[in-house]
């Protein structure tokens, strides 16, 4: 219920989740840097951007990402999106650094 002060400004914002009666996850994310980047094309926005998130098992193996966007400096109305991702038995995932951000000698995640 308490408004999150970063302790210094964040690319990727604040954010608080709560769990709902039906077992979903809901993420409100806001203070995002208007150089974050949304997507792979670029998809613009400002500062005042709050993506809300609902994430759900729809069963074992699925999982479902609703995501609402609101920008009113940007969009001229929120829009919604949902996000579905399978499990991947087995699947193994590599750590991921970012090469420029160790270049300027900060940390590369």
């Amino acid at each position: 219920g308490e408004e999150l002060e970063p302790y210094y400004p964040m690319s990727l914002g604040t954010a608080s989740g709560e769990w709902q009666d039906d077992g979903s996850l809901v993420i409100e994310s806001s203070g995002l840097m208007h150089e974050t980047i949304m997507d792979h094309a670029g998809l613009p926005h400002s500062d005042e951007l709050v993506m809300t998130e609902t994430l759900r098992l729809i069963d074992a193996d699925t999982l479902e990402n609703h995501i609402r966007f609101e920008d009113p400096l940007t969009f001229s109305a929120p829009w919604e999106t949902i996000v579905t991702y399978q499990r991947q038995r087995g699947a193994r995932l590599k750590e991921d650094v970012c090469l420029d951000r160790i270049k300027q000698g900060l940390p590369p995640i």
